[in-house]
């Protein structure tokens, strides 16, 4: 083993005796990292410079993910929660985004799959398996990086985005609804935007539900949790067992945590995206099933 790290280290940064292209993986994560982080401070900042109605912020029953829940907004449309924001608030800051991008992108940052992707992509470290680095100690997460350790409350802040994009989703189901009116007056029908704003909801869930954190919250500190025969098992009334259930649930999601992330990642961008176009009136939002 020593002489292997010797010869590993000797070789300089980047170095190493791998055949494969061992480095298309970490690129394609800089890249596919790097447009999404862009194009997200674009659409964050965005609707500072433009006017409300060309800021592709909503489109009647249509909310962008960037912006729900929406609490605040310029206009009085129906999905604000508290109306129009105060006089005295900074023009720089009359983005929703601002107000509540934080919390999903807490848990992003923080989430065990992408410490890894961005670890090695952004900060080499480490590059590679069998892949010289930059540095030659390893400090672990400590210091600027100990905030990694909130994940466990920005998932419950997660999940928390789930039961109200699932909402905005349901509200995407009702159009044409008089002004002053809950939403549920509206005329029921199911547009592609409808559709585009479900499948966001469900890429989210099965990125969220398969987190590492979750998964040892359902299923920690139990011993042998899956054996019929646990003493304890009896005491809880089969509480054990039925965590247990939901443990294996959770680990199924879990196996492919890097798939789901990245799906929902792009797709969270796409329903923005067509958001803003069908507000703008680029795409038209065609009714794929009316009742």
């Amino acid at each position: 083993m020593e002489a292997r790290e010797d010869l590993v280290e000797s070789s300089g940064f980047g170095g190493t005796q791998r055949t494969d292209n061992w480095w298309t993986h970490p690129m394609v994560v800089l890249v596919g990292l790097s447009l999404f982080v862009l194009y997200g401070l674009f659409r964050t900042i965005y609707p500072v410079f433009v006017p409300e109605e060309m800021a592709g912020i909503y489109h009647e029953s249509l909310l962008s993910p960037f912006y729900s829940p929406l609490l605040f907004a310029d206009q009085a449309a129906h999905h604000v929660v508290f109306g129009q924001f105060p006089e005295w608030w900074p023009q720089l800051l009359r983005s929703p985004a601002i107000l509540i991008l934080w919390a999903p992108l807490g848990l992003r940052v923080t989430c065990y799959y992408y410490r890894k992707a961005y670890y090695r992509a952004f900060l080499q470290d480490p590059t590679a398996c069998a892949v010289s680095e930059p540095r030659d100690d390893y400090k672990g997460e400590t210091g600027l990086l100990l905030f990694q350790n909130v994940h466990r409350y920005f998932l419950y802040l997660g999940i928390l985005f789930i039961a109200m994009l699932s909402f905005e989703a349901l509200r995407a189901m009702f159009w044409n609804v008089p002004s002053g009116a809950p939403f549920w007056h509206g005329d029921v029908q199911i547009r592609v935007g409808t559709l585009v704003l479900m499948l966001n909801v469900f890429l989210l869930a099965g990125y969220t539900f398969g987190c590492h954190s979750l998964r040892y919250l359902i299923g920690g500190k139990k011993r042998c949790f899956s054996c019929p025969a646990n003493p304890h098992n009896d005491e809880d009334g089969g509480a054990i067992t039925k965590r247990y259930s939901l443990w294996k649930g959770v680990s199924k999601l879990n196996v492919n945590h890097a798939i789901w992330a990245w799906f929902s990642l792009f797709m969270v961008a796409f329903a923005d995206f067509y958001v803003w176009m069908v507000s703008i009136g680029v795409w038209p939002d065609y009714a794929v099933i009316a009742f």
